[in-house]
């Protein structure tokens, strides 16, 4: 039997025991119905397969690994460590930080469960990382986190092959203001994102 799913991956009326948001359908339950259109799913790390590549007749079908995910997730509630390179958002994203040559580099998996409805990396987990990246360079150049005061992003194409490569450098760095760039590279080496920022800078002698 196929489970009817309602707004925000609900349950609708006559549904049979649970969600493919929340992972509670029961075992027998093979699949989704989204507009109108029969999505078959699977459990225990099985894939998923995306609606979108349903909706889009030739697209390729993204994969969520519902195990590695929740397992993922899990991982990142559990450790309860909120410091510079290891806050939730880097545990959950995946996030792997280095300094080298007073610059900041972040690779990062690109994990379909981070997918857009198009099939691509969401570009607001993109900002994420860019904003990350020269946020931590800061830190880590000055011994004093910034503050974001703008921030202007570019998105160049779909990300949709990973490790992805984040480099977070300065433009110009004054007194009291950095101006910052990022750009996101694709597991082939393309820019696929683009950011420039302005923050105020701090120190331990001038908050």
């Amino acid at each position: 039997s196929f489970l009817r799913m309602g707004i925000a991956g609900r349950a609708g009326p006559g549904s049979r025991g649970g969600s493919i948001a929340d992972g509670s359908a029961k075992p027998g339950i093979r699949g989704v119905i989204v507009a109108g259109r029969e999505i078959p799913f699977c459990h225990a790390g099985a894939a998923v397969a995306s609606p979108a590549a349903h909706r889009q007749p030739g697209a390729r079908s993204p994969y969520v690994d519902m195990h590695t995910t929740r397992s993922r997730i899990g991982a990142a509630l559990d450790d309860d460590s909120h410091e510079f390179g290891n806050f939730f958002i880097t545990r959950m994203l995946g996030l792997e930080i280095s300094y080298p040559d007073e610059r900041c580099l972040i690779s990062f998996p690109v994990e379909a469960v981070f997918h857009n409805p198009q099939g691509s990396y969401h570009g607001g987990m993109l900002a994420t990382v860019m904003d990350i990246a020269v946020g931590h360079l800061i830190r880590h150049a000055t011994g004093a986190a910034g503050l974001t005061l703008e921030m202007k992003t570019q998105f160049l194409r779909p990300l949709t092959v990973g490790p992805a490569l984040c480099e977070g450098r300065f433009l110009r760095r004054g007194r009291t203001v950095g101006f910052m760039e990022a750009q996101v590279n694709d597991g082939a080496g393309r820019p696929v994102a683009h950011a420039t920022s302005t923050w105020r800078l701090r120190t331990a002698d001038r908050p």
